[in-house]
């Protein structure tokens, strides 16, 4: 009983292997990078936003004067 093995494949294996790598990688990092932007970048522009809003400047600078933190800026405005 002689058992005949197949031979393995070899001709374009290396090209046909770096090809379903390549895809995987880039859907992977596409998938990766959409996610990111849904969890971390959005949240943060809308916080950024927010606080933008309701910012004064002019209060703020107010507040560091009157604790001191401005030496070069007048006490009195």
């Amino acid at each position: 009983m002689s058992a005949v093995l197949k031979k393995p494949e070899l001709r374009g294996f290396l090209a046909k292997r770096i090809k379903f790598h390549l895809v995987a990688a880039t859907v992977s990092s596409l998938a990766v990078g959409f996610v990111f932007k849904l969890l971390y970048v959005d949240p943060r522009r809308k916080r950024n936003a927010d606080f933008h809003k309701t910012y004064n400047p002019d209060r703020h600078l107010q507040v560091m004067k009157e604790h001191g933190l401005l030496q070069s800026c007048p006490l009195e405005t």
